[in-house]
């Protein structure tokens, strides 16, 4: 979507970067605007071949004069360029666990006016952007994609996720929603209770956000209160948060749990490392890697957490000096035999 902001009739209405009416002001810019498209499946309509679904978003343009002193100052003008997309959607049974399904969904910008000689730009005004997919299921269930069983956790690491992750969603313990974000997101994703509001950031990092937002200039606060009502909302209800809101903000202990295992490696030994995606999802990249125990450390309730250096990684010599270690519970981690 592309809005613009046009000058009175003194200016022959040309565009202008930004208009100041009645005390408000306008500026141009170019932004996005949610779309919900839904489609029903059976399982046997994807098994043999997948299923492709059109999605067609309309063009729209649309003009709205700016009244002040003196009458017409200005016009605000909208054009939402047509969009195309395709959604093909396919499932392929896994040999040798029976009743086990993959699923896949893979969504495609489709724009016939836009050529590989495009600029980011320009491909992105014709593209979807943020695509989230919300899957649910009847007369079946999904598995976790974090912590699968263990009769299906080869399957869950063979699975391919290109710009978007699948996580359970809905309450807590059902297994019939899955949501595949372009954020990397936990199981059962909410927004936490902490948070004094919206931040429309799709995952609610909010300390960092709020005190990034304290940090703009008043220049850019108006700017951002012009550009977009969320936005401004935004600044807003960040400017008036009183000090134990925001300190409230420092962060939350939610998945600590007791220790599956007795014992505690010791400073140097080799692990493997099996992480279960609670502490960080990042850590997944890191599954079956080995790792070196730099150092063991309790919590207040007595559970254990071990940091380590990443075996191979470059960088381990150098973040090891200063702290910068990676931290996994006990039983995220599988001993390694020495010589």
């Amino acid at each position: 979507m592309e809005r613009r902001a046009p000058g009175g009739p003194d200016s022959g209405f040309e565009p202008v970067d930004s208009l100041t009416v009645a005390g408000e002001r306008h500026l141009s810019f170019e932004g996005a605007v949610p779309h919900e498209y839904a489609t029903v499946v059976s399982a046997g309509e994807i098994v043999d071949a997948p299923k492709i679904v059109e999605i067609e978003v309309p063009g729209h343009r649309s003009s709205e004069p700016l009244a002040g002193e003196g009458g017409v100052v200005g016009r605000l003008t909208c054009h939402r360029r047509a969009l195309q997309a395709t959604v093909e959607i396919g499932a392929t049974a896994e040999a040798g666990t029976p009743g086990l399904t993959k699923l896949s969904v893979r969504v495609t910008n489709r724009a016939d006016d836009v050529g590989p000689e495009a600029t980011r730009p320009q491909a992105l005004a014709s593209s979807l952007v943020a695509c989230h997919t919300l899957i649910s299921i009847e007369d079946g269930a999904f598995l976790s994609l974090l912590e699968p069983p263990a009769w299906a956790a080869e399957a869950a690491r063979s699975c391919r996720h290109v710009g978007a992750f699948p996580v359970l969603a809905g309450p807590a313990g059902s297994d019939h929603t899955v949501l595949s974000s372009p954020s990397i997101l936990y199981d059962y994703p909410r927004v936490a209770p902490e948070s004094p509001g919206d931040l429309f950031d799709a995952s609610e990092i909010d300390e960092i956000l709020s005190l990034r937002t304290l940090t703009l200039t008043e220049a850019e606060k108006a700017e951002a209160r012009a550009t977009d009502r969320r936005a401004a909302e935004i600044v807003d209800r960040v400017e008036s948060l009183p000090e134990e809101v925001l300190s409230r903000l420092h962060g939350a202990v939610r998945y600590l749990r007791p220790s599956r295992v007795g014992g505690v490696p010791a400073r140097g030994s080799k692990v493997r490392l099996r992480p279960s995606g609670r502490v960080d999802a990042q850590d997944m990249f890191l599954y079956g890697r080995a790792a070196t125990v730099e150092a063991v450390m309790a919590d207040v309730d007595g559970s254990h957490f071990v940091a380590v250096t990443v075996d191979g990684d470059p960088r381990a010599e150098i973040d090891a000096g200063p702290g910068r270690l990676r931290h996994f519970r006990l039983d995220e981690l599988e001993e390694i035999d020495q010589p």
